[in-house]
């Protein structure tokens, strides 16, 4: 797994915990449920926003309904007025993007 985060800003406790829990979900998901076998999470601030983004080459979802773990990811970015999208096609990896406002 490779982790690369610019520089970022003093980040407000509510952003750090879903940030933390989108994280954790989306690695999860892609050791346990798609075999992945390299994942790279990357968080870079822009001036008025968080973007964090998981991506890994596990087999994909290829239009497997969404699980409690992808709700509750997407429920925690819009919660605090950010975005949430899911990139997946069946043998060609995910990618989780997140954008939260700071």
């Amino acid at each position: 797994m490779s982790v690369t985060m610019d520089d970022l800003p003093s980040l407000p406790a509510d952003v750090e915990v879903a940030v933390y829990r989108i994280v954790a979900e989306a690695v999860t998901n892609a050791v346990r449920h798609a075999g992945a076998r390299h994942i790279r999470v990357t968080a870079r601030a822009a001036k008025d926003s968080l973007h964090v983004t998981v991506v890994d080459d596990g087999r994909g979802a290829g239009g497997s309904p969404a699980g409690v773990g992808l709700d509750s990811m997407r429920r925690r970015a819009e919660a605090l007025g950010g975005t949430f999208r899911i990139t997946s096609r069946a043998h060609d990896g995910t990618t989780v993007a997140a954008t939260l406002p700071l």
